[in-house]
């Protein structure tokens, strides 16, 4: 299910909406920070980073369940 914007700028029309466009983004953020942890670089950035995934998962699970309920 992917929430498609009618204008660029418009805002969501439904809580369920606004669950979907926040999904896509924590998707985002988590697809960005495990690239990021693949590249190699200090291991204090690297468990920064790693924790940073781990937390956007989290999200992801929580509006998940929001959306089923």
């Amino acid at each position: 299910m992917k929430y498609s914007r009618r204008e660029k700028y418009s805002k969501p029309r439904t809580p369920a909406d606004a669950l979907i466009l926040a999904l896509e983004r924590e998707k985002a953020s988590c697809h960005f920070y495990n690239h990021i942890v693949k590249k190699r670089m200090s291991p204090v950035l690297t468990k920064l980073f790693r924790q940073l995934r781990d937390e956007e998962a989290g999200h992801i699970k929580k509006i998940e369940l929001m959306l089923k309920a």
